[in-house]
């Protein structure tokens, strides 16, 4: 997120996340091939924003896990086909490089409720 990372955008409640599952001898090239689709996204200036995180203490796999926000499921559909195009053939050698070290993929939709949350003043 080049404007700087922020878990809730405003009007962006519906999520996608995907679960990227790794052994542990794994971990160090899927975190370099990861780094290169995040090489890629920026080098075509690509306006589909994620965040990345990685598994810790006390979780039963080793994984990263991405998280897109949209407005609804339409929205990501049409945001993903517009990136698809962007990032042209350099993806399927980008994503395919990183695909040689993992494990299990894994991909969730839902929803966040504002309205549900709290936050401090």
């Amino acid at each position: 997120m080049p404007d700087g990372i922020s878990q809730t955008q405003e009007g962006k409640n519906n999520r996608r996340y995907y679960f990227i599952h790794h052994t542990p001898e794994n971990g160090r090239n899927l975190y370099e091939a990861i780094k290169g689709v995040k090489d890629l996204f920026a080098s075509k200036n690509s306006k589909m924003y994620y965040r990345v995180y990685h598994s810790g203490f006390g979780s039963k796999d080793a994984f990263f896990l991405v998280a897109i926000s949209s407005k609804d499921d339409v929205d990501h559909a049409q945001m993903s086909k517009a990136n698809d195009e962007l990032l042209g053939e350099d993806a399927g050698k980008v994503f395919g490089n990183m695909m040689k070290y993992v494990e299990k993929f894994e991909e969730y939709s839902g929803s966040i409720r504002p309205d549900l949350g709290y936050s401090g003043n």
